[in-house]
């Protein structure tokens, strides 16, 4: 048997059960194992051609069987009303997670975006996942241009404090806990340019495996900027001494909506 006949197979069961998980069947369960396939999109992702984008839920693309840690859980009785939860929460949500377990309800877990600051020097890249078409450039390969600004919650690499952008990217692409990087100082005075990491432990940790669940994320058609600039015109001004305050925060914490 040739290798490319060995990984149709596979492939087409997946598929096959994708679509008995999207109507909520009952299926066989093989989980706690880790893959390493996609990052945890933290931002929406955009870029998509039409049609490319809601295949199975409008509005959102679909990573089947990837369950990573969430920011918050929700009581619903079905798919559609945890979609409109975080249809609901335009800024804080981007995306979320349909479990089908084996007895009981469906639960429906959310996965927090990253919050959308000010920053008049600031330019800022989210890491590529599998799941986005990737529009990225030489000095920042793997990661996509966001907006003019930055979000809240970053670390400032001081050991890269002066260096290009290049340096900044390639140091973000290196951890895996790394799910976008803002670059200041960009057109400034030489040698005062500064990186800034924003860090995630469930990316770092990967997506867990479970045939149960589907994960959802935010997509837009096209460039998505009226998305990001809505976003913006209510965000506030980033404070360079706060914006470590919450890097480390725990995100699978249970929040109130």
């Amino acid at each position: 048997m040739s290798t490319s006949s060995f990984a149709r197979g596979p492939v087409a069961i997946s598929i096959a059960i994708a679509l008995a998980a999207e109507n909520g069947a009952g299926l066989g369960v093989t989980s706690g194992s880790t893959w390493s396939f996609s990052h945890l999109p933290r931002t929406v992702l955009t870029n998509f051609k039409p049609g490319e984008c809601g295949k199975q839920q409008p509005g959102y693309v679909t990573i089947a069987h990837a369950s990573w840690n969430t920011s918050w859980h929700a009581k619903v009785a079905d798919i559609a009303e945890c979609k409109a939860i975080c249809d609901s929460n335009p800024v804080r949500c981007v995306g979320f997670e349909a479990h089908y377990p084996q007895h009981g309800m469906m639960r429906c877990k959310l996965y927090k975006g990253l919050m959308f600051e000010k920053d008049h020097i600031g330019l800022s890249f989210s890491k590529c996942t599998k799941a986005m078409p990737c529009h990225d450039e030489i000095f920042h390969r793997g990661f996509q241009f966001s907006h003019a600004g930055t979000w809240r919650g970053a670390t400032e690499m001081e050991d890269l404090a002066g260096y290009a952008i290049g340096d900044c990217a390639s140091a973000c692409r290196g951890s895996r806990a790394c799910v976008g990087f803002t670059f200041r100082g960009n057109g400034g005075p030489p040698g005062f340019e500064q990186c800034m990491h924003f860090l995630n432990n469930a990316n770092k940790q990967g997506p867990r495996h479970d045939l149960r669940v589907h994960s959802y994320f935010k997509c837009v058609e096209g460039s998505g900027q009226n998305v990001v600039q809505t976003a913006l015109q209510d965000a506030p001004e980033a404070s360079v001494d706060n914006m470590t305050e919450n890097a480390s925060a725990p995100e699978n914490a249970t929040e109130v909506m």
